[in-house]
């Protein structure tokens, strides 16, 4: 028994934390300070528990720090927990809470790893999640890597066995392992004294201490009857030297067999090197430390939180093709060949976040969470709070998005700071809050990113990342992400982001992903010729064909083999809520992306274009059929175009039971370290038997190498170690589980009471996942061409070796002055007249940016008046207003030249107010354009001379 005048704190005295209390998470999500010892972790209610089930919780897992506190000799210690429920935050839950019977058990890692694996968890039932003792023997598992030190004779009901770490003659309170689950929680004192108990306030002392639970073993206690042998009916190697033919038992532990004879504190030592074993044996009375209850942070109830936050710096007005410079329909001579929007041209990468963001917001209308929207560049603001998300508003929404004007420079940290204040203010009505942060570049001006990211983490806020772009800042992206919990999902090329986001929706609901994002190519059809020449006043047909011929080779290279039709399998589970099937577009000149679709149900049903299940937009079509028919769907695609189709599809099921959590680490990586790849199948609950589970890796150089995950029969974890690194650079990972009818819910441990599986039956599907890594500080990937970044300047002309010094060479890197322009673009400018090519100058003028802002925002006021002559009064208003706002910030930056620049905030400001009493007709926009133009011509000659 332990000292019985030590008393654990009562609930009463605990501190509870508000959602912007400090904590510090790690990603994955639990962490154990080396600097201080500190633990930290969260549980995931997998129902929706009663207020009292959260306070008897709360006084378990009080009760289970002191213990683990106690067993470590106050070297670690639980300081903070976070009590979550729902789909969003499953996966950073060390504990699911269940609310039926079962043995509780799941899968471990043997050094500890598991607490900061995204997806690695233990599943506690109805009864065992109220149990310290319990709770206790898990985290010993999950945090330290334990293994088992109880007796288990017929180990999964086989022939092999393992033994107890003590035998009954030798227990004591120095002598016990919480692995072997010897004691339990008793009452001390009183007329109950040696009671069972949960808590304080199941004794008459009100004083529930440990007993036999709160110690590891340690060298010269550990194990000390072990086998010498293997018993012949047993064959797994794993059991070897087991069996004890003395006393004809199996009598070696599972911590024995696992960890080469190591004692628990020999692998708490080896696991985490700030601990230091007791020099004999451990010591009996708690450390003062351990009477300290941990802080509990409640985020079970409420809404789940997103904030879309957009990059609309200047670079995003740039071509979302690093191999062709003319942006389409921005009526701008971008590439300088005197020519305005050619045929020869691609979408903008604005027009590609603005589809990405409203497929978001198509996917996630009416599921039930609150969305809002922040754009940066500069300057940053909250274009919409952070509210529901339904019917009502996400046409408005979508339009808001495709309002965001590109200008300025990159602030990620300001964007971070003020994504923290938003959220704040929003936080009562939350119980999870998700960023996904979007930019095509590095942070070039306002505080540093990495500066924020305690901040995030400190509020349980996860940042998600997606670089887009080859010019994007990958490394500081991905550990933005890292260190919220989150991961990155790097968009390169640019027209991937609509697919991105589509999956991020999905993922983000809790639908899980059946086909994972597919780059294809379909032959265009010939007899759309003319209609395409109508829809595009692009007429000259042998010109075309000889375009068409050069796009066929790049879209091949890009997504595949090119087919008149393709078709593509997607497997459905019995008892699906819904199938969602969503293709992107990805032609250069998005005006001529058209498809037809079918979907072939099962049952002989199809759907098509038009279909009340079907969704249309510009840059994304998808299909959503509610409680689809379980078996093989088939997707066929055509085009409905004379031009080459390049498109991405992806599907993914609403259905909560079945799952594939997985994780990588560590996500920046360098050459000569591999890198962990872990994954958990889940229906409802941990499963095994039945499962597949393969995947590959796609490398920088775009080379592919497959992958199969091991499963490890004591630890019940898959896994799979990668370090066939290229170079540098981002390796995505895509994971393909298939799970057949052999599959059951995972065995519990057999000391625990319950049934020994979770009565449930796992019906065949199949799940997807994807998750990066980027490798740094080694050389780059072999270049087999002499274009290595295909930004259309050969390998010879790039200037030097890192003009930039952001450790990317200039070969690789489509923005090697890190100015926000792309190369392609700067190879044609000479703005100093110094005669050479401002990709390769660093003395540029002092108001390059500024004229380059300026031509962006003479463009939008020109769309504003032609939204006047096609009747569109309110989308004219807000793109002035937008032309305002711009032009104020440009004026506070712009020094000598904003006498110049006001002339113009003096006509926009008066257009405005023409505008908003209605007045302004179509007949009049020629004289206003006239005017602008004028002003326009005026205030660039003076930024020219200025600038020499």
């Amino acid at each position: 028994m332990k000292n019985r005048r030590c008393h654990f704190l009562s609930l009463a005295s605990v501190v509870f934390l508000s959602i912007f209390a400090p904590l510090s998470a790690n990603a994955g999500d639990g962490s154990i300070d080396s600097s201080t010892g500190n633990m930290e972790f969260e549980v995931n209610f997998r129902y929706p528990p009663s207020t009292s089930q959260i306070t008897d919780a709360k006084k378990s897992l009080t009760l289970m720090s002191q213990m683990i506190c106690d067993a470590t000799d106050g070297q670690v210690q639980v300081t903070d927990i976070r009590l979550t429920g729902g789909a969003v935050e499953e996966d950073k839950a060390a504990f699911w809470y269940y609310s039926g019977p079962f043995r509780s058990g799941g899968s471990i890692f043997s050094d500890g790893s598991s607490l900061t694996r995204l997806g690695s968890h233990l599943s506690l039932s109805d009864s065992a999640q109220f149990r310290a003792d319990v709770l206790a023997h898990e985290m010993g598992h999950h945090a330290f890597g334990l293994g088992e030190q109880y007796d288990e004779q017929s180990r999964f009901g086989g022939p092999c066995g393992i033994g107890r770490g003590f035998e009954a003659a030798n227990l004591g309170e120095r002598d016990h392992s919480l692995m072997q689950q010897s004691g339990s929680a008793v009452c001390v004192g009183g007329a109950d004294d040696g009671d069972f108990c949960r808590w304080d306030s199941e004794c008459g002392s009100n004083n529930c201490q440990p007993e036999l639970m709160s110690e590891f073993s340690v060298v010269s206690n550990h194990d000390l009857l072990q086998g010498n042998s293997t018993e012949a009916s047993c064959t797994d190697s794993f059991y070897t030297g087991g069996y004890n033919t003395i006393t004809s038992r199996w009598e070696s532990t599972m911590q024995t067999l696992w960890h080469g004879g190591d004692s628990d504190w020999e692998t708490l030592v080896e696991n985490y090197s700030f601990i230091t074993a007791p020099a004999g044996k451990p010591i009996e009375a708690p450390q003062a430390n351990c009477f300290i209850a941990p802080t509990f942070d409640e985020d079970i109830s409420g809404s789940d939180q997103v904030l879309l936050v957009i990059d609309r710096s200047d670079s995003m007005s740039w071509s979302s093709r690093d191999d062709i410079v003319e942006v389409c329909d921005n009526g701008s001579d971008d590439d300088g060949d005197g020519d305005v929007d050619e045929a020869e041209c691609a979408e903008s990468r604005i027009s590609f976040v603005a589809g990405a963001g409203r497929a978001f917001i198509d996917l996630q209308r009416n599921a039930g969470i609150e969305v809002g929207l922040q754009q940066f560049n500069s300057n940053n603001n909250i274009v919409r709070s952070i509210a529901a998300l339904d019917s009502s508003n996400s046409n408005a929404f979508k339009t808001d998005i495709d309002n965001l004007n590109p200008s300025g420079t990159t602030a990620i940290g300001s964007a971070l700071e003020d994504s923290l204040v938003h959220f704040n203010s929003v936080a009562a009505a939350g119980r999870s809050q998700t960023a996904f942060l979007l930019t095509d570049g590095y942070s070039n001006s306002g505080p540093d990113p990495e500066s924020k990211v305690q901040d995030l983490k400190d509020a349980d806020i996860r940042m998600f990342t997606i670089p887009a772009g080859s010019a994007a800042d990958v490394e500081g992206l991905s550990e933005l992400a890292a260190g919220t919990g989150a991961y990155m999902i790097a968009a390169d090329p640019i027209d991937e982001l609509t697919a991105i986001y589509a999956e991020l929706a999905g993922q983000y609901s809790g639908a899980g992903l059946i086909l994972p994002r597919t780059p294809f190519t379909l032959l265009g059809n010939d007899k759309y010729w003319e209609e395409d020449c109508k829809k595009t006043q692009y007429c000259d047909r042998e010109n075309f064909q000889e375009q068409e011929k050069a796009r066929l080779g790049s879209a091949i290279a890009r997504g595949g083999k090119a087919d008149a039709q393709q078709a593509f399998e997607l497997i459905v589970e019995k008892n699906a809520d819904a199938l969602v099937a969503f293709i992107s577009g990805r032609n250069q000149h998005m005006n001529t992306w058209s498809l037809n679709l079918e979907l072939h149900s099962p049952d002989g049903s199809v759907f098509k274009n038009g279909s009340p299940e079907f969704v249309y937009d510009p840059y994304y079509i998808f299909f959503r059929i509610p409680n689809p028919a379980a078996g093989s769907w088939k997707l066929i695609a055509e085009a409905s175009s004379a031009s080459v189709q390049e498109s991405i599809v992806l599907s993914f099921v609403e259905n909560p039971k079945p799952k594939l959590l997985a994780d990588v680490r560590p996500r920046i990586v360098d050459p000569s370290t591999p890198v962990s790849i872990s994954a958990s199948p889940i229906y409802a609950i941990d499963i095994e038997g039945g499962i597949s589970l393969k995947g590959k890796v796609t490398r920088p150089d775009g080379s592919v190498k497959s992958i199969s995950l091991v499963h490890d029969k004591m630890g019940g974890t898959w896994t799979a170690d990668f370090n066939d690194y290229v170079g540098n650079g981002v390796y995505e990972v895509t994971l393909d589980l298939n799970v057949n009818a052999g599959a059951k819910t995972m065995l519990g441990e057999s000391i625990f009471d319950g049934p020994e599986r979770m009565p449930i039956d796992v019906v065949p599907f199949v799940r997807s996942k994807t998750l990066s890594f980027h490798v740094i500080k080694g050389s780059y990937p072999e270049c087999k061409n002499d274009d290595c970044d295909g930004d259309g300047i050969p390998n010879k002309r790039e200037c030097g070796f890192d003009m930039d010094k952001d450790g990317v060479p200039n070969v690789w890197d489509t923005d090697s002055d890190n100015d926000e322009i792309p190369d392609s673009v700067e190879l044609l400018w000479d703005k100093n007249k110094n005669g050479i090519p401002d990709s390769c100058d660093n003395e540029k003028g002092k108001y390059d940016d500024l004229i380059q802002q300026l031509k962006l925002l003479f463009l939008l006021e020109s769309r504003a008046l032609d939204s006047v002559c096609d009747k569109q009064f309110k989308l004219a208003i807000q793109q002035v207003e937008q032309s305002i706002t711009t032009l104020k910030e440009l004026i506070e930056i712009s020094g000598d030249a904003a006498d110049e620049l006001m002339r113009l905030y003096e006509h926009q400001s008066k257009l405005y107010e023409v505008l908003q009493s209605g007045k302004l007709q179509c007949e009049e926009v020629v004289k206003v354009r006239k005017e602008l133009e004028e002003i326009s011509r005026s205030i660039l000659a003076v930024l020219e001379k200025l600038n020499q």
